[in-house]
């Protein structure tokens, strides 16, 4: 998350706010997000049951 981060603000500092890729960092971030929530998920699921 933090990675994702200084790279959105590096693309920030130099494209500017109105680059037109910004909303990939945006959409990137968010599917990091849910895969490491879904991750973490299924290994607290799986330790619960051994």
């Amino acid at each position: 998350m933090l990675v994702n981060a200084i790279v959105l603000k590096g693309v920030l500092d130099i494209a500017g706010s109105d680059s037109p890729y910004l909303i990939y960092f945006y959409i990137t971030g968010l599917l990091l997000f849910v895969a490491s929530i879904l991750v973490f998920s299924i290994k607290a699921f799986s330790q619960q049951t051994t």
